[in-house]
């Protein structure tokens, strides 16, 4: 996306005149006074109920190691890459939370995640965590096929959890 990259220039540009301010090699940031571009990025993708319904009754079938991946970036919102690192101890299911660590958080701060009585559900039919790299690609790229797509959509889970859950408690 021509936009997330631009964005990225302007975040490193930026951090690296700060860095030459503060260690006196320049008296002020000039990236300061570029004006910035305005970057629409559109509607973010989410999986409808019945693509979802689609999606979670084949991984239930055909790939059940696979689930509890799936159910945690689709209910839970987690990022991938919090999810890869994640293990079941990490998971209350009593209590309903998973306890994201300082090492598998993005930002590095431990985090709670309280689970809805659907994703505690569907993660009692238990699978595999964590899963390996490779499963997790082929996984998806199996529910892209399921769902018809030509790429799979930046971070269309996380996106569905977080729709679902307005949905649900619009407040």
């Amino acid at each position: 996306q021509p936009g997330v990259d631009a964005r990225k220039v302007e975040v490193e540009e930026t951090t690296q005149g700060d860095r030459a301010v503060r260690r006196g090699w320049r008296s002020d940031n000039p990236c300061e006074r570029i004006e910035r571009p305005h970057i629409d990025y559109g509607i973010p993708a989410i999986l409808t109920v019945g693509e979802a319904a689609k999606v979670l009754t084949h991984a239930r079938k055909r790939m059940p190691r696979f689930l509890p991946w799936l159910v945690l970036a689709m209910f839970g919102g987690l990022r991938p890459e919090e999810i890869d690192r994640l293990t079941w101890e990490a998971v209350d299911l009593e209590r309903g939370v998973v306890t994201i660590g300082a090492q598998a958080a993005k930002v590095r701060a431990r985090r709670i995640v309280h689970l809805k009585p659907v994703a505690i559900e569907w993660l009692r039919l238990g699978g595999a965590m964590p899963l390996p790299h490779v499963t997790r690609r082929r996984c998806l790229r199996k529910l892209r096929e399921i769902l018809g797509w030509r790429a799979w959509k930046k971070d269309v889970l996380r996106h569905s959890a977080a729709s679902y859950w307005l949905a649900v408690e619009p407040n």
